[in-house]
């Protein structure tokens, strides 16, 4: 299926950082869409939710950050747009098998 021109400059957008780590909200309103209508073209264009692919956005730019030792995991679950630590530690040990700390060690 081929995205619709204005979809894909929105599409990319999201990935752009400065937009990736604010609040979903904030995210869709920069489309000019509802969250629900926006919400529903993300699925139907790219077969996966809005939240799905933020989420896992959020997860891989955690990996390159959790490289810098002077960071501590906290820093890093907010600097990507986690409100909360525990969740940020659920998502990430959910989507690698291993918990950022266990992560950072290994590398």
């Amino acid at each position: 299926m081929s995205f619709p021109k204005y979809f894909n400059f929105l599409a990319e957008g999201i990935t752009n950082y400065a937009r990736f780590c604010k609040h979903i909200s904030e995210i869709v309103e920069i489309t000019n869409y509802s969250h629900s209508q926006f919400s529903m073209l993300f699925k139907k264009y790219t077969n996966q939710s809005l939240v799905d692919f933020i989420g896992n956005i959020r997860l891989e730019y955690s990996l390159d950050l959790l490289k810098n030792k002077e960071l501590s995991v906290l820093d890093i679950a907010y600097t990507v747009g986690y409100n909360s630590v525990s969740h940020y530690i659920s998502k990430f040990k959910g989507k690698y098998g291993i918990t950022p700390l266990q992560y950072r060690k290994n590398i």
